[in-house]
């Protein structure tokens, strides 16, 4: 089987471990249409539901200044990019100054190649969510409904199958300059909350069984060829 991940990076991330960052805020993302079933021609949207922990600090921050999440619960490797080489160089935070909510998934199966994917951003009003916000308030316990991305047919429409969300994440991703002064991206991705922490992806995963629907077409050729056979079954009976 195979399966692929999908992150939205501002530099290359290589993930870290949790315990790095246990004084984040921290929950869980479940679907909120997990399984349906839709046309090769038909877009899927995801929606999920972020839910924070009873117990979790509040996932309350704004950026510039930076506040609401302490710096010291974030990892100072950072990433400097080279506009002129296209280069990437590993260096140290000197300071952080913003922190935006970013997102990452993990789909399995060929059909998904029928199909091209969207995260829904603060910047696109057609797909708007949460990736890219410098700023967020919710309480522990609370939970907050927003659509994660959208898988759009490509030209002809998709194949039909099944298409599998096996894991999505809210993630954060922060900036901030190095002790040169230059601007540095986090080299590693902190995760607020994941959906199917259990595994049991059968259960708690997505699902979108494809199927080929009939065009308009074919449905006025079957409504008039039911037409055509009620009204011979009248004209018999008014002959007999």
């Amino acid at each position: 089987m195979k399966s692929h991940t999908f992150k939205l990076i501002a530099a290359a991330c290589l993930m870290a471990s949790q315990a790095a960052w246990a004084e984040l805020p921290r929950g869980s993302l479940t679907f909120l249409q997990p399984k349906g079933t839709v046309s090769t021609t038909d877009a899927i949207d995801i929606w999920l539901r972020l839910t924070l922990d009873a117990d979790s600090p509040a996932f309350t921050f704004s950026s510039y200044p930076l506040t609401g999440i302490s710096p010291g619960d974030l990892s100072p490797e950072g990433v400097y990019h080279d506009p002129i080489t296209g280069t990437n160089t590993p260096a140290t935070f000197a300071r952080i100054d913003s922190v935006f909510i970013s997102a990452s998934m993990t789909v399995s199966g060929s059909e998904f190649m029928g199909y091209d994917f969207q995260f829904a951003t603060i910047y696109n009003p057609q797909l708007p969510g949460p990736t890219y916000q410098n700023h967020f308030n919710l309480a522990p316990g609370q939970s907050y409904d927003y659509l994660f991305g959208r898988f759009t047919p490509k030209a002809g429409g998709a194949p039909e199958g099944t298409v599998n969300l096996y894991q999505t994440s809210m993630t954060l991703q922060y900036t901030g300059v190095d002790a040169q002064g230059r601007v540095l991206y986090s080299a590693n991705q902190p995760v607020i909350a994941s959906s199917c922490e259990s595994g049991d992806w059968a259960t708690c995963g997505f699902t979108r069984t494809v199927t080929a629907v009939p065009e308009p077409s074919s449905y006025a050729l079957m409504g008039l060829g039911l037409a055509g056979v009620l009204g011979l079954a009248r004209r018999r009976r008014a002959t007999a």
